[in-house]
């Protein structure tokens, strides 16, 4: 059960860091992610100055 267990959190892990997905530009759901946050936090500070 714990062998099956780490295979399912290596696929998840696989599934939102590795594989490319072609409605995102071929990148990662996570690199995709990761920007989007950057950018909605660059925008936010640009505000408040």
């Amino acid at each position: 059960l714990e062998k099956l267990k780490v295979m399912s959190l290596d696929y998840i892990h696989w599934w939102n860091h590795q594989r490319i997905h072609g409605s995102l530009n071929y990148q990662p759901p996570m690199v995709v992610r990761l920007r989007s946050d950057e950018k909605e936090f660059i925008e936010s500070v640009q505000y408040l100055v």
